[in-house]
């Protein structure tokens, strides 16, 4: 099942874009919000400048100005549980009995992971990389 997500040496090696990125976590489910904010310039006048927050899938957390980083706890907590239900209802569309757990489609993303070589490539990269090629056919 490792080999299953294909990827060259060449491919992991690059990091993702800004538009990557924040195409990745629109696809997990954050959306963003243009805000505006009361300010004042140098002579004391109010002005309003407009900021970009970013919103969690649950609405529970906001990042201001740009979109979460791409950190191992971001991506645990927010991309790997997407992950894994794509790869849930994926097996689900197979004729049966091909539907998998949960638990499964987490040691197989794991498995995934690990098999890349995250200590040359980067652990958050790897990961980014195999987690965007699983979503990125998901409704």
């Amino acid at each position: 099942m490792v080999n299953r997500i294909p990827f060259s040496n060449k491919e992991l090696a690059k990091q993702p874009t800004q538009k990557q990125i924040k195409e990745f976590w629109m696809r997990i489910g954050f959306t963003f919000k243009k805000v505006r904010i009361l300010d004042f310039n140098d002579n004391d006048e109010k002005i309003f400048k407009y900021k970009v927050h970013w919103f969690s899938p649950n609405n529970t957390k906001v990042w201001y100005d740009s979109p979460p980083f791409l950190d191992l706890n971001n991506l645990f907590e927010y991309a790997m549980p997407k992950a894994v239900g794509v790869l849930v209802e994926r097996s689900k569309q197979m004729a049966p009995p091909s539907s998998i757990s949960r638990d499964t489609a987490f040691r197989y993303l794991i498995e995934c992971w690990l098999g890349k070589n995250p200590l040359q490539f980067g652990f958050e990269a790897t990961l980014f990389w195999i987690i965007r090629e699983v979503i990125k056919d998901a409704r």
